[in-house]
């Protein structure tokens, strides 16, 4: 599907094609999942998973709702975190990725929006968090195109900077 010579996290991040992301959890889980994002919840529960990218499983990741907007003109298709390291010490791919973003796009049906604006930044000589695209599907059932971007949190500011210090800004949706 994409080139060899890129590892698992380099072929996330190539906005060319898609990947496949299946994510299993019970079904009970499932649900409280989608109640919680439908409430907006402000403090949401992390659920135990066993997610595939490409075919190559890590069982036992965490994965909790964010944000609420997109919910509001979408709200049979939830935002998805990814949390590698949640329940056990695994990371993503040879760059040790700790989370995923997985947005749905409810706010902007082209999905160019926020790629758009962070090619920019990065044309300009800044900094903004890789991405790509994916099929998801939970339990078996598929929830369409989703974007996939890495999550702006400490470990990747680690990486990039060196640190972790300093401020964060995000595109805002409208």
């Amino acid at each position: 599907m994409f080139p060899a010579k890129f590892g698992p996290a380099q072929q996330l991040w190539d906005p060319v094609g898609y990947h496949t992301i299946d994510i299993t959890l019970p079904a009970k889980s499932w649900s409280q999942y989608l109640a919680e994002a439908a409430a907006a919840s402000a403090n949401p529960s992390w659920f135990k998973a066993d997610v595939t990218v490409d075919g190559l499983g890590h069982p036992g990741v965490g994965v909790r709702k964010f944000g609420y907007g997109s919910m509001l003109l979408n709200p049979d298709k939830p935002n998805i975190r990814i949390g590698f390291d949640h329940f056990t010490a695994q990371l993503f791919g040879p760059e040790g990725v700790k989370n995923l973003r997985l947005k749905s796009s409810g706010q902007d049906r082209t999905f160019m929006r926020q790629p758009l604006a962070q090619v920019l930044v990065q044309q300009a000589g800044g900094v903004a968090p890789r991405f790509g695209f994916a099929r998801v599907h939970v339990n078996g059932q598929d929830y369409g195109l989703y974007q996939v971007f890495e999550q702006v949190d400490k470990h990747m500011l680690q990486q990039v900077f060196g640190n972790n210090d300093g401020d964060r800004y995000e595109l805002s949706p409208t």
